[in-house]
């Protein structure tokens, strides 16, 4: 009625129907990787409200832990793909930047650097309405960008600017 697999990388499970690792030629590139399916579709959508709401509740009680104790810690991102189509779980626990007081003054060119990797940042991350709000405040602001297709690297490896306006050369 319902499958749960727990995989990940150093799993060794290969992926593909036949566990050689023919469809990705690989075992799971991701640190922890959960996998729920079901054919009834009650079944499926009632397990992954359950998962999503633990996921959450063990998220906060670890920064608690981290906080009492003065750790580091470090949230990776969480995304739900269904349908092959991922969707960023809401744990709110990534800092958005606050874009007001940029609203009102010029951008020098260290600040456009540090917005495009903060953008570049949240698309990795797929945060895309983050990436939007900054990747408008820039077009607000003069800035060209320009993507190079397919690439996921640093920011200003993958992305190139430039000033389109008069006053900001």
């Amino acid at each position: 009625m319902l499958k749960l697999r727990l995989r990940g990388k150093g799993s060794g499970y290969k992926e593909g129907p036949d566990h050689k690792g023919t469809f990705l030629n690989l075992e799971c590139t991701e640190q922890m990787h959960l996998c729920i399916s079901s054919k009834y579709h009650s079944i499926y959508a009632k397990v992954c409200t359950i998962v999503e709401t633990l996921i959450k509740q063990i998220v906060k009680e670890y920064e608690t832990y981290c906080q009492q104790y003065n750790k580091n810690y470090k949230i990776t991102n969480i995304v739900k793909f269904e349908n092959n189509k991922p969707k960023y779980l809401d744990l709110n626990i990534h800092d958005s930047i606050d874009l007001e007081p940029l609203r009102d003054r010029d951008l020098d060119e260290t600040t456009v650097n540090k917005l495009v990797e903060a953008r570049n940042k949240a698309r990795r991350a797929l945060r895309f309405d983050e990436a939007d709000r900054i990747r408008d405040l820039l077009r607000d602001k003069g800035v060209t960008l320009m993507d190079e297709k397919g690439r996921r690297g640093c920011a200003m490896e993958v992305t190139q600017w430039k000033f389109t306006n008069a006053k900001n050369n």
